[in-house]
């Protein structure tokens, strides 16, 4: 898989874009109130297979393991 550590910051924007844009349900847009485990339960699934969850974290760990310009980027 792609190591987005690595990646020049343009192209992690564009990766992270187009993973949410792809991933993300339309349904949990803009919700008009606290979405419950039983309807977000599988978009969490998503974002921790990708390391989302935890960017910072060690790979080892469930992470992306992102240094600090990622994660600013990210946020």
């Amino acid at each position: 898989g792609t190591d987005w550590a690595q990646l020049p910051e343009d192209e992690f924007r564009r990766a992270t874009r187009a993973f949410l844009d792809a991933n993300y349900p339309a349904q949990h847009r803009n919700a008009p109130r606290r979405l419950h485990w039983h309807e977000i339960k599988e978009w969490y699934f998503a974002l921790s297979r990708q390391g989302l969850i935890a960017p910072a974290w060690p790979k080892e760990h469930g992470g992306m393991a992102l240094p600090p310009d990622k994660i600013l980027a990210f946020i």
